[in-house]
């Protein structure tokens, strides 16, 4: 089954067409919008019309799928614009230098402050 066009939203950074699904701990999961056979996500839609999504690797037991799941990609994993691996710099923030770093009040490992820009 694939989600309805009202459904369907496009990707900031890529532009490709994605919808969010909730996962049963209640986090929003952008999915691709075209089911997968090889992806690792069973989405379906839920009694109240949203979807619902878990992994597949939830599943012990073939009897277990609900007959109107399908599979479906996240939309992390297949995004053509986001940087793999590496996290963006907040704007307005600046990183911390390794001599800034001060120790922890409970003798842990050293915490580089966090310092704003001025303008």
């Amino acid at each position: 089954m694939r989600p309805n066009t009202l459904e369907i939203t496009r990707c900031r950074d890529c532009h490709a067409e994605i919808f969010f699904a909730v996962t049963e701990s209640g986090a929003r999961q952008p999915l691709d919008a075209e089911p997968d056979p090889a992806g690792p996500v069973l989405a379906r839609r839920g009694a109240g019309g949203w979807w619902l999504a878990r992994a597949v690797q939830s599943v012990t037991d073939p009897n277990e799928l609900h007959p109107l799941e399908t599979r479906f990609m996240p939309h992390f994993a297949t995004c053509r614009k986001r940087t793999r691996g590496t996290q963006e710099a907040l704007p307005g923030f600046e990183a911390p230098s390794p001599a800034a770093a001060r120790p922890r009040p409970d003798g842990g490992a050293a915490v580089a402050p966090l310092r704003r820009r001025r303008r």
